[in-house]
């Protein structure tokens, strides 16, 4: 019922240290969030770009797309798409709880190198949004 109840804990490395980091489940308010926060990046890129410049993105995914033999996603794909869907910050600081680090948890993730950070959002990402075959049948 609590989402904030279920943790679970993330190895990395800090150069040599091992950094044991503990994720937590994320509410659907707080995953509600970060996905409106993503929305409101993509919306504020695409108004920065001109309708021209839209336009042109358009017509060419169109053609692509038209161009492209149909071809049914992976689950996998689908996962990744689910979970671009969602502002990746935003899911480091709702979902990060503690680390073993000496560095500041705000200061840390703000300072997190790339693939840690995309490797702490789908740690955190697969705990709060079970796979479908997770799911209980009807």
């Amino acid at each position: 019922m609590f989402a904030s109840r279920v943790t679970q804990q993330v190895m990395l490395k800090d150069g040599v240290e091992d950094v044991a980091v503990v994720i937590r489940k994320l509410s659907a308010l707080s995953l509600e969030k970060a996905s409106e926060a993503r929305t409101i990046a993509v919306s504020n890129m695409a108004s920065r770009l001109g309708k021209e410049t839209l336009a042109m993105f358009r017509e060419t995914a169109r053609e692509a797309t038209d161009a492209a033999p149909k071809v049914e996603k992976t689950k996998a794909e689908k996962r990744k798409e689910l979970f671009d869907s969602f502002d990746r910050s935003t899911v480091l600081v709702m979902g990060i709880q503690s680390w073993s680090s000496a560095m500041p948890l705000d200061a840390g993730v703000a300072d997190l190198e790339e693939k840690d950070a995309n490797d702490l959002k789908d740690a955190i990402l697969n705990l709060s949004i079970p796979d479908e075959d997770e799911l209980p049948k009807d």
